[in-house]
């Protein structure tokens, strides 16, 4: 690029809040750092989002300060380089790149599907698979939202996360059964533990298939159902994992595997992971602060699910032990498995900005060519 053609852009950002001090200022775009801890107790947040925008920042080859004073809030600066545009051409490679078979196995018949889970992440990438096969799909957050749509509308499939808040899979399929609806329900776990498929019956679950679940996989799954209205068939496990190494750092390649070659999907999925990030640690830490099993197990399956999604392998080990902690009520260990976690999150969030920037999206083949 000529200097003819380059520009620079200055932003600033100003703030009322309380302010920097001088000897903290480099500090506050380093991960998990605030300036007072009082300030999370008073309103929370993780200390990650300075650090992400430090991150963007400098891979856009930019650069980011701030001016403060104690009592008097803070400017934030940043500048970016851009190039001018010569042409009014406009570029369809992003498009394009997307290659003819991201979206495999689309159902012949469209059907109306009601998608209970309450991870956005999840939520995300189910409602991309099923839209972009031509489906129509209405999301319930959690099980009571789950039921009451069953029963206000029609649909001719329900897909069922067993664990959500307010009421789980099992107890929300119950309810919906005893309704007299008979369509097909099919539940998504992360645990294929012995003795699932009983429980699934026992409900009325028709079949489950585990996470991470492919794209394509999903899809199988739901043609095969659509003849079987009973709700009562026998379940049948569908082989979705793959090998992975647990302290791997980002597995770009799982990830690719899981969505069927989509990077742009991985990409939408890693920023999404980045904000949640931000959301959950929060309360991570009030659950370990306060000894709350339940809510420490509920948060850690929550951000483990989306961990597992992008390939951030070693981020979800930590986060796995957590919720076995919080399942065992291991509470002397939940200080250690919450650092633990923050250790492998600060370690893999550069890594997921960079994925999240990378220019074209792509398509992978099996053998990850």
């Amino acid at each position: 690029m000529t200097d003819a053609l380059a520009l620079q852009m200055h932003f600033t950002v100003h703030d009322t809040g309380v302010g920097i001090p001088e000897h903290r200022l480099e500090a506050v775009f380093e991960a998990f750092t605030q300036v007072d801890s009082s300030i999370h107790r008073q309103h929370g947040g993780t200390g990650l989002g300075l650090a992400i925008c430090a991150s963007l920042v400098q891979l856009m080859n930019g650069r980011i300060w701030v001016q403060s004073q104690v009592g008097q809030g803070s400017t934030f600066h940043f500048t970016l380089p851009f190039g001018r545009q010569t042409t009014n051409h406009v570029e369809h490679d992003a498009v394009q790149a997307r290659a003819p078979g991201t979206n495999p196995l689309p159902s012949a018949k469209v059907l109306r599907i009601l998608l209970a889970e309450d991870n956005p992440v999840n939520q995300r990438f189910a409602v991309s698979v099923l839209t972009r096969a031509g489906h129509q799909v209405d999301v319930a957050n959690d099980g009571k939202e789950a039921v009451n749509l069953a029963l206000a509308s029609s649909y001719d499939a329900i897909l069922m996360d067993l664990m959500m808040p307010v009421l789980d899979g099992f107890a929300a399929t119950r309810l919906i059964r005893e309704r007299g609806i008979t369509i097909p329900i099919l539940a998504v776990t992360a645990h294929g533990l012995k003795g699932l498929r009983e429980e699934c019956l026992a409900v009325g679950i028709t079949d489950y298939i585990v996470k991470p679940v492919r794209g394509s996989a999903l899809l199988a799954k739901l043609a095969e159902l659509q003849g079987d209205s009973s709700g009562r068939s026998a379940p049948m496990e569908l082989e979705t994992s793959h090998n992975t190494s647990p302290a791997l750092l980002l597995d770009l390649e799982g990830a690719l595997r899981y969505t069927d070659g989509d990077l742009a999907m991985v990409q939408t999925m890693a920023g999404m992971v980045l904000t949640q990030i931000q959301g959950d640690l929060p309360n991570l830490r009030d659950a370990v602060s306060a000894q709350a099993s339940q809510r420490l197990y509920e948060a850690s399956h929550r951000l483990k699910g989306s961990l597992t999604s992008v390939g951030a392998n070693a981020a979800r080990s930590a986060c796995l032990a957590l919720e076995v902690m919080a399942k065992e009520e291991r509470i002397a260990k939940y200080a250690q498995g919450l650092a633990q976690l923050e250790h492998e999150l600060l370690r893999v969030t550069p890594e997921l900005i960079k994925l999240t920037n990378q220019a074209c999206p792509q398509k992978v083949t099996e053998d990850g060519n």
